[in-house]
Order: C-alpha cells, then structure tokens, then sequence
C-alpha cells in the first residue's frame, strides 16, 4: 500500500487453498479466491528469486549460530551482577559442523580485577 501510494477500500482475511465448490457455497468470493491465487504466485516468484542451496543454507546456519554465541556472551556480561568478587566464567564456544561445544578455555589473554571502589571487573590491562 505504501509503495503504490493507494488505500485498499477493505482489508479481510481471506481462506487459502480454495476450489470452486468454495465459491459456489459461499465459503469464499471468485474475486478474493483469484486475488489470493495472484498472491501465492507472486510469493513463489519472489521465492525463486532467492535461491537456495545446502552450502548455503549451512552458512547461514553457522552464522546464525555464533551470532547467538557472541549475543548469549555479551547479554550473560551485560546482565551480570556487578556486586559480586567472583570473576566471570572463562567459556569458550565453538561451533564444529553444526554442533556447538562448551569448551572451558583459558582464551583471555587479559584477566578481570576486581574494582572494590566501584564495584565493577576490571581488564588487567589498560
């Protein structure tokens, strides 16, 4: 609508997969059963403009993957109670084909300090 600029006169939901039995009992008029069909088509050829393949769609998945990794580590920090003298775990995630394993590493090469003044971890190095 906002692209055309134009205001529809009414906007209903209308029943998918229709026949023409639908029509000639009622369920469904001829006009929003072939404006429904001009809508699946246009949704399939919008689809087919977007191939896809397994190698892609197994990037996407490991992408989509270590973006949940990254935004579960920084919510897991962000969230974190500042009041506490613990440091925060040192987890390492990996994603190996598809599988994502918690793997305690030692991966930081700076180390969190305790900042008793204001409350908060601290990197080692400035």
């Amino acid at each position: 609508m906002h692209d055309t600029g134009t205001q529809p006169d009414q906007i209903h939901k209308v029943k998918a997969h229709t026949t023409k039995r639908d029509v000639l009992q009622g369920l469904i008029t001829k006009e929003d059963q072939e404006g429904n069909a001009g809508a699946d088509n246009a949704a399939k050829r919008g689809a087919s403009m977007h191939p896809s393949d397994d190698a892609t769609s197994a990037r996407y998945y490991r992408i989509e993957q270590t973006v949940s990794i990254f935004a579960s580590h920084i919510g897991r920090l962000v969230t974190a109670r500042q009041d506490t003298e613990e440091p925060p775990k040192k987890t390492f995630q990996k994603i190996k084909k598809g599988k994502i394993s918690k793997t305690p590493q030692n991966y930081r090469t700076h180390q969190p300090v305790w900042d008793s003044a204001d409350k908060i971890w601290r990197c080692d190095k400035k």
